[in-house]
């Protein structure tokens, strides 16, 4: 009900009115849809409660408070990146929020996430942040992730994020998919954001967005709702020649069954228009690929891939103690001992092997 809501297709509130504000809050905001869920309420929705109609009117406030930060300092950053001559892709919501969605400030992002050519980009981008009032925050070893923060705190307390990437995944099993010479070349421009930003195109766009979901999924974070409803804007954006080029560049990267699975999930709740040529090619590259798909819910058999996907046994060891040890500012930043995180990690680790 709550998609058909956010798709426009109700003309009457669909819940019980007796739903408990606060719970409403708390389930919008956990999806991140707020700001999306306040606009189809102001577009004529009839009998939604009063007390909620003003609620997610305020929430919908802040989150738009909130939204106005990130963009001004987005475009700070991205003003210091390119006087600085690094090259930057803006990913997920960062980007889609200026092109995919009707306006930015409905589209929830708790951070911005920047993709850069390598490590050592990475490095520079963050070393030319120092100034802007930034902090490296490395929370897992180069072994484990491919990914830091920078971070800023702000006199109010609240604290700015950037998430600086180097690869579209931080799993091993999806490492080096996609170049970022070819995600750079086939990259729109942003000028809503920033005169030089730029995000990745629709195809790849899609692409990153269903890899992103499933990675998520592995890890217990279920299926967000704006993720979805990401998913759903980019196969609209899709024109007849790219829907032809999406089944051959999926499977060139092996992500055909990564792909099949978030548009069909995506247009089970939002009645997605799909055409069904390129799913049928899609469905049949995905029956090639070696890995299934279906079973990358499964934490356990996500983590089998990943640790196959490594090279050596040697790699492989390294990344396990770095994903069950975090770094100092890990610790700093959840407020834990080295101990009490370790053990903690440890027992979270035997709950998910024994499913």
């Amino acid at each position: 009900m709550l998609a058909a809501l956010m798709a426009g297709r109700l003309a009457a509130w669909p819940f019980d009115p007796q739903l408990e504000t606060g719970e409403l809050l708390a389930w919008l905001r956990y999806e991140g849809v707020v700001a999306l869920v306040d606009t189809r309420l102001r577009e004529g929705v009839s009998d939604v409660p009063e007390p909620v109609r003003r609620a997610v009117a305020d929430a919908a406030r802040g989150e738009v408070a909130r939204m106005l930060i990130r963009q001004a300092e987005a475009r700070r950053v991205l003003a210091r990146l390119e006087g600085a001559g690094l090259p930057v892709l803006l990913l997920k919501g960062s980007a889609l929020a200026y092109w995919a969605w009707p306006l930015p400030h409905l589209r929830d992002c708790a951070d911005v996430d920047l993709l850069f050519a390598d490590r050592a980009a990475a490095l520079a981008a963050a070393a030319a942040l120092v100034p802007e009032g930034y902090a490296r925050r490395q929370h897992f070893g180069d072994d484990a992730t491919r990914e830091f923060l920078c971070l800023r705190h702000l006199p109010n307390g609240s604290r700015l994020e950037m998430d600086m990437h180097w690869d579209l995944s931080a799993n091993p099993l999806f490492w080096g998919r996609l170049g970022f010479d070819e995600l750079l070349a086939a990259s729109i421009p942003l000028p809503a954001l920033h005169p030089g930003a730029r995000g990745l195109g629709p195809l790849h766009a899609l692409l990153h967005a269903c890899l992103h979901r499933i990675s998520d999924l592995s890890s217990g974070g279920g299926d967000q709702l704006k993720w979805l409803y990401d998913l759903h804007l980019l196969a609209l954006a899709l024109d007849e020649p790219a829907w032809q080029a999406l089944p051959a560049l999926a499977a060139r990267h092996g992500l055909a069954g990564v792909c099949l699975d978030g548009l069909q999930t995506a247009a089970g709740l939002f009645t997605t228009p799909l055409p069904q040529a390129p799913l049928a090619e899609l469905h049949q590259a995905a029956g090639r690929e070696m890995v299934d798909t279906r079973r990358l819910r499964s934490w356990s058999y996500f983590q089998q891939q990943n640790l196959r996907a490594l090279p050596d046994w040697g790699a492989r060891l390294r990344w396990l103690w770095q994903r069950l040890r975090p770094s100092g500012h890990y610790r700093e930043d959840v407020g834990v001992s080295g101990g009490a995180l370790l053990q903690d990690r440890a027992s979270r680790l035997l709950r998910r092997l024994r499913g």
